[in-house]
């Protein structure tokens, strides 16, 4: 099975929204905060099923569901000039 772990310092990390950045920021006062999360698969497969509809010659949309280990749903607008 797949896994990753990373590792570092508060300080080290841009948010991309300020208030994110902020709020990083109050649990880093005194810029000794540290991180260090490991994550791995749950399942390596996910089952899928999509289906992509064209509402308009300008207009699709896309959906997909995952499902057996892992349940997910995805949704999606197009919209082509």
């Amino acid at each position: 099975m797949s896994s990753r772990e990373f590792k570092g310092s508060l300080s080290d990390l841009s948010m991309p929204s300020p208030m994110l950045q902020n709020m990083v920021n109050l649990a880093n006062q005194d810029n000794n905060g540290r991180f260090d999360v490991k994550q791995h698969l749950q399942s390596p497969w996910n089952v899928l099923v999509g289906a992509q509809y064209e509402l308009t010659q300008n207009f699709n949309i896309t959906t997909e569901f995952g499902f057996a280990e892992r349940n997910s749903f995805f949704i999606a607008g197009e919209y082509r000039f």
